[in-house]
């Protein structure tokens, strides 16, 4: 079993994906690609869902560690792991202290304060 997604957006702020599957899949498994819904044009980042890497893009985007920025929402390019489902995802940041972040996902229910270190 093996599946793959390369999403790209272009200057116009169009999302699409290129998708793969090869193999049996999962029968409870939906497809990897875009869901219908979901509008991406407002995106400019991308969350790969499990994968603490990519939410150091809206914090250092937004500056959220050197400044007090108040709660801040983002519509990010969510990517589910392990379908490959790409969805927009209602996303709110701000400021704690210089340490530490306040993340909000209005889509998945998520509500956490973050501890960001120098790497």
């Amino acid at each position: 079993m093996g599946r793959s997604l390369e999403l790209f957006r272009s200057e116009q702020g169009v999302g699409s994906v290129e998708t793969n599957e090869e193999g049996a899949q999962p029968e409870d498994l939906p497809s990897p690609g875009i869901v219908q819904s979901a509008d991406l044009k407002a995106a400019l980042d991308c969350d790969l869902g499990l994968c603490p890497l990519t939410i150091t893009m809206p914090i250092r985007r937004l500056t959220l560690l050197e400044t007090q920025v108040p709660k801040t929402q983002l519509i990010i390019t969510w990517i589910d792991i392990p379908s490959l489902q790409v969805i927009a995802s209602d996303q709110y940041y701000s400021s704690v202290d210089a340490e530490t972040v306040r993340y909000e996902s209005g889509t998945r229910g998520v509500d956490v304060e973050l501890e960001v270190d120098g790497d």
